[in-house]
């Protein structure tokens, strides 16, 4: 019986799962493709590609430069924003709306053809293979035109008119915040009808014309290479700049223009020097003069007759000639000839100086002969340069425990100078920098009770009442041991280059000590002694002053070039 039973519910449970099973297959063959079509009754979530991490702009000429990234300007292949796959630029360009597709993702774009003086409003974003956008970046700028650089003017130039020919030059720099000027030409016709042509490298052009028609305007044509800016700051590009200026040939008496050397020019024997001028139709032979004052006298000018030329190189002979450093040139007519002349100041270089480590000059013909004795007024100056690190006292001139200019002493910077008297000491504040030419120079004036010292011409300290080592009756030298580079012992020397060194028995000025740094004429008055440390072998010195204090040093001279 219980089997039967058994039997009977197995029999049951078969057919629920049959019809369970029937039922199942009857749902799914009803609800067909019911996977692919299950998006139509979702949410689907939209994933953008990923944007720039930054946005800077920067303003060329009728351009920008858009920086993107800020690990910066990084090669494509270098930046990761996912599945990102190109570069999207849009903005209106004259009012036709604009769009550039860059098949990468870049750290930065340059927009170019940016012609008008406009704000250009640039949206740049990335997308996919789907065309997906990111969220864009934003930036407005205004790049510089043509329009811009028209709008610039300069002023006007400075002309000195002869009858044929006129110099044209801008005395102060051109550079502004408009731009800067980093070379410049010009170009002329004239009355023969051919085109002359010139250029300059600063920013403050200076030129000569010649050979133009009498009375009448002549137009030169000035192109300059210019770096241009917003607000002060430059922007990317340099671009050329034209622009002509009108000179008026008004002149009622021919001049002589003077070209090179330019003022304050350095020449050497090395490359001997080429003197230029501005020929005028008035003369047909010239003379070239050199002198070391400017009011050229007979005993102090060289002459060379050059003949109907408008330059000159002067020969190694002629060069050796010029005695002083500083000299001043003009270009005269050999016959007289009613014409204006000019003048222009050059520096003749140095070519041999001193070294005085462990070495020094005692002034023995100076203290025998009292020629300084009793002075109540004196100048002391030289040029210096330290090559070896000091040490705590060194040695310029003077004469220890009574009146010496030395750098250091104990407690002070030993490039530091001081003066040291029997009265009390100045620290001055004059410090000497290593490899380094310093003009060095001390005015004494017992009756103002006045010291003044200078650097490269320049005042730099003074003490006024209360100097150290006044004596109202005049310092006395002789019978003291005078030094120039040394005081106390050989160990107090001074540790480098000496050249030019001179003693005056007057207050030199601000101006007089600035204009002869590197030399003076050895007869100009109040010179007591000259010692230009320029002989190249040997251990004697020469005076070049009047009194002609010739001295020896301690041992044979370490001659160099400066």
């Amino acid at each position: 019986m219980k089997r039967i039973l058994f039997l009977t519910k197995c029999i049951k449970r078969t057919a629920f799962m049959v019809c369970c099973t029937a039922i199942l297959s009857s749902a799914l063959n009803s609800c067909t493709d019911i996977y692919d079509n299950i998006k139509d009754f979702s949410v689907e979530e939209i994933v953008y590609p990923a944007h720039f991490d930054t946005i800077y702009g920067s303003i060329g000429f009728e351009r920008v430069e858009i920086d993107l990234c800020k690990a910066g300007r990084i090669p494509s292949s270098k930046m990761k924003l996912g599945k990102a796959k190109k570069t999207i630029i849009e903005f209106s360009n004259n009012g036709v709306d604009t769009t550039i597709v860059i098949d990468s993702i870049c750290s930065w774009v340059n927009v170019g053809g940016l012609t008008l003086p406009n704000i250009y409003r640039f949206k740049i974003y990335t997308s996919d293979e789907f065309g997906d956008k990111s969220t864009p970046k934003d930036i407005a700028l205004v790049p510089y035109t043509i329009d811009d650089r028209d709008a610039m003017s300069l002023p006007e130039p400075s002309v000195l008119s002869s009858t044929t020919s006129a110099q044209v030059q801008w005395k102060s720099s051109l550079s502004s915040d408009m731009c800067d000027i980093l070379n410049w030409s010009y170009s002329y016709v004239d009355r023969s009808n051919d085109t002359v042509r010139g250029s300059g490298e600063n920013d403050a052009p200076a030129f000569f014309i010649e050979n133009v028609t009498p009375g009448t305007p002549a137009t030169v044509n000035i192109l300059t290479t210019i770096i241009p800016k917003i607000d002060g700051i430059r922007i990317l590009d340099t671009i050329k700049w034209l622009f002509p200026v009108t000179v008026d040939i008004t002149g009622t008496k021919p001049i002589i223009f003077l070209d090179k050397p330019y003022l304050n020019d350095i020449l050497t024997d090395e490359a001997l020097p080429t003197f230029s001028w501005v020929k005028v139709d008035e003369a047909n032979d010239y003379l070239l003069k050199i002198s070391a004052s400017n009011r050229f006298p007979d005993d102090e000018t060289t002459v060379i007759p050059v003949g109907n030329v408008d330059s000159y190189t002067i020969s190694a002979d002629e060069f050796k000639s010029l005695r002083w450093m500083s000299l001043y040139w003009t270009v005269v007519p050999s016959t007289d000839v009613d014409v204006t002349t000019q003048n222009r100041k050059f520096w003749k270089c140095i070519n041999t100086v001193a070294n005085m480590k462990e070495n020094y000059v005692k002034l023995t013909s100076i203290t025998d002969g009292k020629t300084l004795d009793g002075l109540t007024k004196f100048t002391v100056e030289g040029l210096l340069k330290p090559t070896e690190s000091f040490g705590t006292l060194n040695s310029f001139f003077g004469v220890e425990g009574y009146f010496l200019l030395r750098f250091g002493d104990s407690g002070v910077d030993p490039y530091r100078l001081q003066l040291a008297t029997n009265s009390g000491n100045f620290n001055t504040d004059l410090y000497l920098s290593m490899n380094t030419w310093h003009h060095v120079a001390l005015t004494y004036d017992a009756a103002a009770k006045t010291v003044i010292v200078y650097l490269n011409g320049e005042e730099i300290s003074r003490r006024d009442g209360n100097a150290p080592g006044n004596h109202p009756d005049g310092l006395t030298w002789s019978g003291r041991s005078l030094y120039i580079g040394k005081s106390y012992d050989d160990g107090r020397h001074f540790r480098g280059d000496m050249s030019e060194v001179r003693i005056w028995s007057v207050v030199r000025t601000k101006e007089e000590i600035a204009d002869n740094m590197f030399s003076v004429n050895p007869n100009t008055p109040g010179l007591a002694g000259y010692w230009k440390f320029n002989e190249g072998s040997g251990n004697d010195i020469h005076d070049y002053s009047v009194n002609g204090f010739n001295n020896s040093a301690n041992k044979d001279i370490v001659w160099k070039e400066p």
